[in-house]
């Protein structure tokens, strides 16, 4: 029995527990608050799996609520306690404890669900299909035809497999059958006596062969002793040969060269040393060389002496060139101030000062006047026939004379006020300009010092300036007077180049007369051993002529043996292949041997396999059967059906009802809905009970999703009446929440 489950970051669930009793308990929820979950986590709690994640529709990772980097599944059964640990990314871990924290199974997940095998006496498969009821199956067992009926309990008892093998045999019976028909035809076209006579023919040919060999292995040695001889004699002849024509080249080219010899030779002076006087001569150059070498030296050191003073030149230039442009911009900036008297413009600035001061006062009081004037207008103009001043009545004529008077004094003032204007604004520009020419005056003080003193390096440089230049045009005189040695030297070296190269002509000359004489020697010398050398082309024709028939013989000989020494391998792979079909004949008849007994044993095979499907079924109806007959009389409170059973008829399955007289009647069209689903939820039981004696649960989930009133109804009554004696525990998953009526413990899940 089921007591707790706590989920830790499973799914949708943070932290939740849920209780579990004896009886019904009823999970019920809408649709999005987890229900599926909870099944889910039961089913991963005992078996480290479920449906959704062995399909691969989902990774172990998207169990981990969002966020979240690990869960934790804990499980209260009987006396274990199972916990399932995942990690995020990691291998899942479990573990079963008992109630003192002593650990019986782990951390191996393979090694927990051994354990769940062994001690709870369940696997997977069998909680899948007699214990776990998915959406709409509760009453499928009825709603099916009686053939979809039989596959379904035989699946839910495991009797398919049985079936599976009994159709791979035959499968595999026809596979056998189609290979020994296919060897015994390969057997029956195999002819063996024509295999064997072939062999022996080979055998014959092959003694023929080797015999032929032996016979051109002998041969061949006197072959090859004759071409070595020969080929010896040949070798010395052309060598012979190779030596006649080799001396007659080196006559004729001593030829050519002695008809090149030139009549001036003779006339060389042989008692001079050409060398003693060549290296006289090379002494007196290399002195030459070293002598112009050193004023080039000279020269070098001169110009880059000059060129240095030409750069030092060039900045001086630039400077002064600059400091000129100062004074200039200077005088031409100042020009002004030397024009005018400073202290005459000082007076005059402060003069214009006061008179502007006055002119404002004067403007301020022509502004107070006008304003006084124009508020007077506004009174005459605003008045009736009082005076504003004095109170005395007026008339038209005097006002308006009064308002003319008025109107002619705010002209009047209004004349002098733009005069004063203009004339301060005269005197403000004039005073502006005497203001800039003293403030000009005070720069020019400033940067006067300045000029002065760019005035007095402007000389110091000039004078600097000159000094280089005059101690330039010292060295151009010196550089000259060089370039005069230098040319002295280098027409002497010219006359002293010319005598070394008569001296080399000389010598030269010299050297080939002493070649020249060696060469006659060397022609009466060749011109003997021609003389010498006994050479007949005749002979060496007629000795090549030999040597070419004993190689054609001895090649062919060899080519020969080849050839068959060629054949000798063919027919020896033709005996291999032929002793290769003898013994693929004979192990053709040892598999259609081996063959026919497998295919008899597989025979035999499947009809054990259907003996024994057929007893098991059997024994498993009967068992369930007798199940059926305890839960009937418990679950059902009438007396109007004594039993109920499940009958096996031809390739049919039946659900029968007993009534009180005696007869069997089939359930579908003849009992009530409630009948029908308290039949169904017994078959069920049974089932569970058979299949799975120490578990004493089942699980529904949706049971009623497709019922109507009525049916879940019933089904309310049956949970609550007549189940309880017959199963530990039912776990009932609903969106419906009227089963809330029939549960011993509800849990209620929201959003």
């Amino acid at each position: 029995m089921i007591k707790k489950l706590i989920l830790k970051n499973w799914k949708k669930h943070k932290n939740f527990t849920i209780d579990f009793s004896k009886g019904v308990n009823v999970i019920v929820g809408e649709m999005g608050t987890g229900k599926s979950s909870v099944l889910q986590a039961i089913n991963y709690s005992l078996f480290g799996s479920f449906n959704d994640l062995k399909s691969r529709e989902i990774k172990t990772d998207d169990l981990i609520l969002r966020d979240e980097s690990d869960s934790e599944i804990i499980l209260y059964i009987d006396n274990y306690i199972i916990h399932r640990y995942i990690k995020l990314g990691k291998t899942s871990e479990a573990k079963i404890t008992d109630h003192k924290g002593e650990i019986l199974a782990g951390p191996s997940t393979v090694e927990v669900n051994k354990f769940i095998e062994e001690k709870l006496k369940i696997t997977e498969d069998v909680f899948l299909r007699a214990i776990y009821s998915s959406q709409n199956d509760i009453d499928k067992i009825i709603r099916v035809t009686p053939n979809q009926r039989k596959k379904i309990i035989d699946e839910l008892m495991n009797l398919n497999e049985f079936e599976i093998v009994r159709k791979n045999s035959v499968t595999l019976i026809n596979k056998l059958n189609l290979e020994i028909e296919t060897h015994k035809k390969i057997y029956d076209e195999t002819n063996i006596i024509e295999l064997k006579n072939k062999l022996n023919e080979t055998k014959n040919e092959n003694i023929k062969i080797k015999i032929k060999i032996n016979e051109i292995k002998n041969k061949i040695p006197n072959l090859q002793k004759k071409y070595t001889d020969v080929e010896t004699l040949l070798d010395k002849k052309r060598q012979i040969k190779y030596k006649y024509i080799s001396l007659n080249e080196n006559l004729n080219q001593l030829k050519i060269k002695l008809s090149k010899k030139d009549n001036s030779l003779e006339n060389i002076p042989l008692n001079v040393n050409y060398d003693q006087e060549i290296e006289k001569i090379d002494n007196h150059v290399l002195d030459i060389k070293n002598n112009i070498r050193e004023i080039r030296k000279i020269n070098e050191s001169l110009n880059n002496e000059k060129l240095n003073h030409e750069k030092n030149i060039s900045k001086l230039s630039l400077i002064i060139k600059d400091y000129n442009k100062k004074i200039v911009e200077f005088q031409s900036k100042y020009s002004e101030i030397n024009e005018n008297n400073m202290y005459k413009l000082n007076q005059e600035y402060e003069s214009l000062k006061n008179m502007m001061s006055e002119m404002k006062i004067k403007f301020d009081n022509s502004k107070i006047k006008l304003r006084a004037l124009r508020e007077s207008l506004d009174k005459l103009n605003s008045m009736d026939t009082k005076c504003y001043v004095c109170d005395n009545i007026l008339d038209d004529l005097k006002k308006t004379t009064l308002i003319s008077k008025r109107k002619s004094e705010i002209a009047i003032t209004l004349m002098k006020k733009n005069e004063i204007s203009e004339n301060i604004n005269n005197s403000e520009i004039k005073n502006n300009k005497i203001k800039f020419l003293i403030d000009l005056d005070d720069e020019y003080q400033k940067e006067n010092k300045n000029i002065n003193e760019i005035k007095e390096k402007q000389l110091s440089l000039e004078k600097e300036y000159q000094i280089l230049n005059k101690y330039n045009n010292k060295i151009d005189n010196e550089l000259l007077k060089n370039k005069g040695l230098l040319n002295q030297l280098e027409l002497k070296l010219d006359h002293k180049n010319i005598e070394i190269k008569e001296l080399y002509k000389f010598k030269e000359l010299l050297t080939k007369k002493i070649e020249f004489e060696k060469y006659e020697l060397d022609f009466e010398k060749i011109k003997n051993q021609i003389d010498l050398i006994k050479y007949n082309e005749t002979e060496l024709i007629d000795l090549k002529k030999t040597f070419d028939i004993i190689n054609k013989d001895l090649n062919d000989t060899k080519y020969m043996s080849n050839e068959l020494q060629n054949k000798l391998i063919l027919n020896k792979e033709k005996i291999d292949l032929i002793y290769k079909s003898i013994s693929n004949y004979e192990k053709i008849n040892n598999n259609i041997n081996t063959l026919q007994n497998k295919m008899e044993f597989l025979i035999k095979l499947k009809n054990k396999l259907f003996e024994s499907q057929e007893l098991l079924r059997d024994d498993l109806i009967l068992a369930v059967n007798e199940e059926l007959s305890n839960i009937w009389l418990d679950l059902y409170p009438y007396d109007n059906f004594t039993n109920l059973r499940i009958t096996p008829i031809n390739n049919d399955y039946f659900v029968q009802l007993k009534e009180f007289k005696g007869d069997w009647k089939n359930i579908v069209g003849y009992a009530s809905g409630g009948e029908k689903m308290l039949s169904c939820i017994g078959t069920k039981i049974a089932f569970s009970k058979i299949l799975s004696p120490s578990f004493g649960l089942i699980v529904l989930d949706e049971p009623t999703h497709n019922l109507d009133s009525n049916a879940v109804n019933n089904f309310i009554n049956i949970m609550n009446n007549n189940i309880k004696s017959q199963i530990n525990q039912i776990i009932i998953v609903t969106h419906d929440y009227r089963l809330s009526e029939s549960g011993d413990k509800v849990i209620k899940l929201i959003n």
